[in-house]
């Protein structure tokens, strides 16, 4: 099962990290690093197999996949920068994990324009 590599993958690095924490913060943190990087990687796989299926059912449905696309593009987004987020706070540099979670939120929100404006044409069509 893949949640078992993952969580193996996790725990493993994390009692590596923690073992050498006293004698090296630094690479500690590369550590966590890498161990993060690791789990991304198998996650990624898992979410390969997903987007193909999505994209298929749409296929085969005949729907636009443009929207789903962007509400993935943000998913992957959210996800990228909460993972930055975090390996920033994990090095005690909060500053820079802030910069990075506002250039987030502005990314989301430019990928997210063509949805409102879909949205707004939908209901000024309505009213009118």
């Amino acid at each position: 099962m893949d949640i078992i590599r993952i969580v193996s993958i996790g725990v493993i690095g994390t009692f590596i990290a923690l073992s050498i924490k006293n004698y090296s913060k630094e690479f500690s943190i590369l550590v966590a690093m890498i161990t993060g990087i690791l789990i991304v990687f198998q996650i990624l796989e898992i979410l390969t197999e997903s987007i193909v299926f999505i994209e298929s059912v749409y296929e085969r449905t005949g729907l636009d996949f443009l929207y789903m696309r962007i509400v993935m593009k943000v998913i992957a987004v959210a996800y990228i920068s909460e993972f930055a987020i975090q390996i920033c706070k994990d090095a005690e540099f909060g500053s820079i994990a802030s910069k990075i979670e506002l250039g987030g939120k502005l990314i989301i929100l430019s990928l997210s324009i063509p949805i409102i404006k879909a949205i707004l044409d939908t209901v000024t069509s309505l009213l009118a």
